[in-house]
C-alpha cells in the first residue's frame, strides 16, 4: 500500500455559542492553542471578522494548517479544517478541544488520507459534546 503523505480533518460543529462565533481573536486563541496542544510549529495566524456577524481563522503551521469559518446565521454553525503531514498529531485532540471551547453541541467529520496517487475518505463520525 502507498504511504499516506497528509492527513486532513474537515469538521462541521453545530449549535456553539453564538457569542464564540464572531469574536476572530478568541477563535484564533483556540486554534493556537489547539495547534499547541498535538505540538505543531505555528508559523503565524489571521482573523478576520464579518459584518454583522461571523469570523475566518487561519493558523499556518510548519506541518500544515488549522482553520475555521463561522456561520451564525446557519444554525450556529462553523466548519473546520485541520491539515497535517505528520501523522501523529492526533486530530481527534484537536477537534474535540476545539468543539468544547466554541460551545459546540455536536459535530460531524470525515478523515482524509492523501496518498501519492490518491486519497482514502473515512466514513462521517459524529461526536456530541456535553
Amino acid at each position: 500500500m502507498a504511504e499516506i503523505f497528509e492527513r486532513h480533518w474537515n469538521v462541521v460543529f453545530f449549535n456553539c455559542l453564538d457569542s464564540s462565533l464572531s469574536d476572530g481573536k478568541f477563535l484564533m486563541d483556540v486554534l493556537n492553542k489547539a495547534a499547541k496542544l498535538v505540538g505543531a510549529n505555528i508559523l503565524n495566524s489571521f482573523f478576520h471578522n464579518f459584518e454583522p456577524q461571523g469570523a475566518s481563522v487561519l493558523v499556518l503551521i510548519s506541518e500544515s494548517h488549522l482553520s475555521i469559518h463561522t456561520y451564525p446565521e446557519k444554525g450556529k454553525s462553523a466548519t473546520f479544517s485541520f491539515h497535517t503531514c505528520n501523522l501523529e498529531m492526533d486530530g481527534l485532540k484537536v477537534l474535540e478541544y476545539v468543539g468544547k471551547k466554541i460551545g459546540a453541541e455536536k459535530c460531524e467529520y470525515v478523515i482524509e488520507d492523501v496518498f501519492e496517487n490518491g486519497v482514502e475518505i473515512t466514513g462521517k463520525n459524529n461526536i456530541y459534546f456535553s
